[in-house]
């Protein structure tokens, strides 16, 4: 056989998707589109092939966890697209690992940047009197949350390759070379995945791929991905200090990556903006000062705050090994925290859900699946912010606050915060960013916060329940803040209790 025609995958998805409870997984018919010729000539059109019935079993299976929407892709449609263009390759094993290296090259320039912002945070910190929002407006500060967009971007461009070529490879298909071409290159596509992944155990190429084999996992449950885990923060700390000489020079060489400086580049401008909107001076001066809306009123940045006062956040959980050991850690510090919270993970966790509610804890949104709100339209924000309230509400908590995804609200008079203040939410940011989700060594995160923390001198602190570093991290500052406390130095808030006192005539406490 010499040709292969794209629409075999759509027709493949649209049977495969008839078969789920899922509703929101199936995709809208893409347009026809010529397929590539394997052998060379002109491009030609076939019909799709369908597939026959699914079986019973297979309509009762669970279905498969949301990708997570990020970055640039503003759908399904979207990663549809490109996967049809990587299948019907003439490579598909060199395609695909490119995507795999990808990753890679994203992590050690992000790296780089990670160093670069450090060595700024020390040049602040040598300052007697920074201006608020200087180290968030900060371009290095705007090339790395550009990064962190393009990483999450390209990790769920790998993740839904995987599934697809997963819901392929297994489906019933009928006997015509077409299917049997469409399925070996499915199982090529997964195998090129598994391989390239696997292949990195003992290189720094293990620690740069940690956020992809989670995703993987979340596909397929297979033991090839979770050996490859870094299980714990002493287990990630040891290997920092085994492979920190390579680290070191991988790093370096990624500062030359012409290609990856560009996309980075390419966003930071827009970022950049959106971060100065979200990070103006506001001091309220009145009851009712913040309260949901538009405009500078309807959010919290942190520096409202009193000197001395810190809410300690975490985002993107709950995880079911991760949350419990951060909820542990506060009781045994005596300690409330703000957990933002996507509601694809808490409709799975109602357990973990409770105990935070339990234990005093403020839960409030994060979204639905961690989408870039500002990219996507009507349906989609209905769909990240409305519809995850309601998830929350069904867990048992209605929120009063809602972060945006990598903080990335739009403007001051955005539909995404005019979506949250018409549910009646406050936009709630962060001026202190442990920048755990790139940074897997504990040590070197937490004395990133607190160097922060000495510049900025109260406010909002970001951590991610979904990491062994964080929680080794925000261990280590919970006893900072134990301690700090009973000598007065610090006062710990959650978010509402900042937001009641600082709508009150005596401010905050």
């Amino acid at each position: 056989m010499n040709r292969f025609h794209l629409l075999v995958v759509v027709a493949s998805f649209a049977a495969l998707a008839s078969c789920t409870t899922n509703q929101s997984a199936l995709l809208p018919p893409l347009p026809e589109v010529e397929a590539h010729v394997i052998s060379g000539g002109a491009p030609i059109r076939m019909q799709p092939v369908a597939l026959e019935s699914a079986s019973t079993a297979a309509s009762s299976a669970a279905p498969l966890e949301p990708v997570r929407s990020v970055a640039s892709i503003p759908s399904e449609a979207s990663l549809e697209k490109e996967f049809q263009a990587v299948i019907s390759s003439e490579d598909v094993d060199k395609e695909t690992r490119q995507y795999i290296d990808r990753v890679a090259r994203i992590f050690y320039r992000t790296q780089a940047l990670l160093n670069d912002y450090d060595a700024k945070l020390d040049d602040y910190a040598k300052q007697t009197n920074v201006a608020d929002g200087a180290l968030q407006t900060d371009d290095t500060y705007a090339r790395l949350i550009s990064a962190w967009s393009l990483r999450e971007e390209t990790t769920a461009k790998i993740t839904y390759f995987y599934k697809r070529a997963n819901e392929i490879a297994h489906a019933r298909m009928n006997d015509s070379k077409v299917s049997k071409d469409l399925q070996n290159r499915a199982l090529l596509m997964n195998r090129a995945i598994r391989n390239t992944v696997v292949s990195s155990a003992n290189s720094t190429n293990r620690l740069a791929k940690q956020n992809l084999l989670k995703e993987l996992i979340e596909v397929q449950k297979s033991g090839a991905f979770s050996n490859q885990i870094l299980n714990g923060a002493r287990e990630t700390s040891d290997f920092y200090e085994r492979n920190k000489l390579q680290l070191a020079r991988e790093t370096e060489n990624a500062r030359k990556d012409e290609e990856i400086n560009q996309e980075i580049e390419a966003r930071a401008p827009e970022i950049k903006a959106a971060l100065a909107e979200q990070y103006e001076k506001r001091t309220p001066q009145s009851v009712g000062a913040i309260a949901p809306g538009l405009g500078r009123s309807g959010m919290m940045n942190g520096f409202e705050f009193k000197t001395g006062r810190w809410a300690l956040t975490f985002d993107d959980g709950p995880h079911s090994t991760y949350t419990p050991q951060a909820l542990a850690n506060l009781k045994a510090n005596d300690m409330k925290a703000t957990f933002f919270w996507i509601a694809q993970n808490v409709s799975k966790m109602p357990s973990i859900v409770k105990q935070a509610q339990a234990a005093g804890h403020t839960l409030a949104n994060h979204s639905y699946t961690h989408a870039n709100l500002p990219k996507l339209g009507p349906g989609g924000l209905r769909h990240e912010i409305i519809e995850s309230t309601t998830v929350d509400v069904q867990n048992g908590y209605r929120p009063r606050f809602f972060r945006c995804p990598y903080g990335a609200c739009g403007s001051q008079t955005s539909a995404v915060r005019q979506k949250i203040a018409d549910l009646g939410l406050v936009s709630v940011t962060w001026n202190v960013d442990s920048l755990d989700w790139q940074d897997k060594n504990p040590q070197s995160v937490y004395e990133r916060v607190k160097k922060q923390m000495a510049v900025q001198k109260r406010g909002i602190i970001l951590f991610h329940d979904i990491h062994p570093q964080s929680i080794a991290a925000s261990k280590m500052l919970m006893a900072d803040f134990a301690a700090g406390q009973k000598k007065g130095i610090y006062r710990t808030v959650t978010i509402d209790q900042a937001f009641d006192e600082l709508n009150t005539a005596e401010g905050m406490k």
